[in-house]
């Protein structure tokens, strides 16, 4: 797991890494700067010309700093001085330092393109839109045919919500210090940041004082935290999924939500359905059992028996948004006693009177995209892209839900705990039926045992790189929902890997 700040959190570590610890600030800024040289040394050869775009502040410091490692080591290397630093800064001492060294200085873009440019312009700090020159200066550069790198972030990127601050400088590499950025991750700051790398300079999670980051991103180490399977074991050590899905005329999310919970190691999944499904479903997942009803006669006595056997419960996926499909989401909240999911069409129907989530309830994960969750709480579709961590949080503590908000970057709020932002996945998983397999993934692993925060946040890491391998054997334009059932074994092999490499 990695902790993902935003500005005001980035500025109080750098500040308590001085104070607390002693870190003097030049030697962070050295650090960064070593940092920088060293990608560009990785990438870059010695005949290229490179211009560095300074600022005032720090981040025009590190640029300095930057320019005379790069210089010392052979590279033709000129600065750019956008922004006057301070008298007695940090920032002015590294320019004072490049001109003793008689690094070319300009007062001007050059006429002709540099190899590369790397911009030390805004750090994390910039909370305005950008005005000329320095807007000017980006619009040019970004037009050069020059690789591009940018130091810490962006400059016209908002670290805290990847909002473009006017205009915006396009890296083709970003190198960040600590801890990456939310607006590093955010869209469209991620578009704007191409790939970014996150270098230890000298901060760690002391500098937070108990006080952490209230986000969080899984990466590879966390598949070890998937359930451990025992060698003397049975079908019945691993749960059994209900999955209450499908109508008369649709099948097929049916299907993926309950293969998916079997692909996660699920013992049992069960499928509560109409019976114009029978054949299709006996065809397209054998391995699971029905439970049929006629669609002019819904049977709550035999949707109450199903719930009861039940460990995991998910509703929704293909369910109808029709009275006799009300009536189904209200049976099951008033009689389930164990984890339930509640997907697509079930928080369509929730939309209808989400109060009665405020009722007392087990665990309860909602799986929304964007536009059920406009349905959902009213607010419109690019208002939630803009502030969807601040909503996904307010909600999950309001109705006492984990909330899996699904979009490109997909945030799991824990009522009054964590908020993930998945960083796997990839625009070919905007296809029909992903996301019942993702919720047919949280199910399957609740059922082997996860706790829900776990399960929720868990899945949807392992749905996205399930997407990722789906999309390098498919292309991401061709990806469909079977793709992801499909990868799903693998990536399950890969948290085997991963607990080997964590056992001592």
């Amino acid at each position: 797991m990695e902790y993902l700040v935003n500005a005001r959190e980035m500025k109080a570590c750098d500040e308590q890494t001085s104070k607390t610890y002693g870190m003097p600030p030049v030697v962070l800024m050295e650090r960064a700067a070593e940092a920088v040289a060293d990608e560009v040394k990785a990438r870059i050869k010695k005949s290229a010309t490179i211009l560095v775009l300074c600022g005032g502040g720090n981040n025009g410091g590190d640029g300095y700093a930057t320019a005379r490692l790069l210089f010392l080591q052979g590279y033709g290397v000129s600065v750019f001085p956008l922004i006057k630093p301070a008298k007695d800064s940090l920032c002015e001492k590294e320019r004072k330092i490049c001109q003793n060294y008689q690094i070319k200085e300009c007062d001007h873009l050059p006429e002709e393109p540099t190899d590369v440019v790397i911009d030390a312009i805004f750090g994390t700090g910039l909370s305005r839109d950008l005005e000329a020159p320095v807007s000017d200066v980006l619009k040019t550069v970004n037009e050069w045919p020059s690789y591009r790198i940018a130091v810490d972030i962006p400059s016209g990127v908002s670290a805290d919500h990847g909002r473009i601050l006017g205009t915006g400088y396009k890296a083709d590499l970003t190198v960040t210090f600590a801890y990456k950025k939310l607006g590093q991750v955010l869209f469209p700051g991620a578009a704007y940041c191409g790939e970014t790398i996150c270098h230890d300079i000298g901060i760690t999670d002391h500098a937070f004082e108990g006080r952490l980051p209230r986000v969080c991103t899984l990466t590879e180490e966390d598949l070890s935290s998937f359930p451990d399977r025992k060698a003397d074991t049975h079908k019945g050590d691993y749960g059994k999924v209900l999955v209450i899905a499908g109508s008369s005329s649709i099948c097929g999310a049916a299907a993926f939500a309950a293969e998916a919970a079997l692909r996660m190691g699920a013992g049992l999944v069960k499928i509560f359905t109409a019976e114009e499904n029978k054949s299709a479903l006996q065809t397209l997942v054998p391995e699971a059992l029905l439970s049929v009803y006629r669609s002019d006669k819904f049977d709550e006595k035999a949707l109450v028996e199903d719930i009861h056997w039940a460990d995991v419960c998910l509703i929704g996926p293909g369910l109808s948004t029709t009275a006799t499909a009300q009536k189904k989401l209200k049976t099951t909240l008033q009689s389930v006693s164990v984890p339930l999911i509640i997907d697509a069409d079930g928080i369509n129907l929730l939309a209808k009177e989400p109060e009665i989530l405020k009722g007392p309830h087990t665990d309860v994960i909602l799986t929304p995209h964007i536009g059920e969750m406009s349905r959902l709480t009213g607010d419109s579709p690019m208002y939630l892209k803009e502030e969807r961590l601040r909503i996904a949080e307010e909600f999950a503590n309001e109705y006492n839900v984990i909330l899996t908000l699904k979009d490109s970057r997909t945030v799991t709020a824990i009522p009054y705990g964590k908020l993930y932002l998945n960083t796997s996945g990839n625009h070919g998983m905007a296809t029909g039926g992903s996301g019942d397999v993702l919720s047919g993934m949280i199910a399957g692993l609740l059922a082997v045992g996860a706790k829900a925060e776990l399960a929720a946040s868990l899945s949807v890491y392992l749905h996205g790189l399930a997407g990722d391998l789906a999309a390098k054997d498919v292309g991401a334009a061709s990806l469909m929902a079977r793709d992801l059932l499909r990868m799903i074994p693998t990536i399950l092999k890969k948290t085997e890997e991963q607990k080997s490499i964590c056992r001592p």
